[in-house]
């Protein structure tokens, strides 16, 4: 169980970092058991921005088109940027062969990209 102390100190954070409000629009795609959820959802709406929850057939064309590989993908190069050693994370277990096939390792609850990204 989260506390909700934590919920308004993560929102908080994600406030601070990415200066949403009014006028933004945030797509909630995460499923809501992760923590990235909390940021998209509360952290948007608490910040007065929106929500915008995609229909299924936009999952589906993500899916199709490798919107995620391509996320991912741009994720490693800009920890590569960034002298980042390890990136870790959360993922579901339809999310698991795609990051495997990245290159990602399995750990307790997620993944991890290596030592020499």
């Amino acid at each position: 169980m989260v506390e909700n102390h934590c919920v308004v100190s993560y929102t908080e954070a994600f406030e601070a970092e990415f200066h949403i409000g009014p006028g933004d629009v945030m797509l909630q795609y995460s499923v809501c058991s992760f923590d990235i959820y909390v940021e998209e959802l509360f952290g948007s709406l608490l910040d007065g921005a929106a929500v915008r929850v995609p229909p299924a057939k936009v999952r589906e064309d993500f899916c199709k088109h490798g919107i995620g590989r391509m996320i991912v993908d741009r994720l490693i190069e800009e920890a590569r940027k960034n002298e980042c050693d390890k990136i870790y994370l959360e993922t579901t277990s339809q999310g698991k062969s795609l990051y495997l096939s990245m290159g990602f390792s399995k750990m307790t609850g997620m993944m991890i990209y290596g030592k020499d990204i």
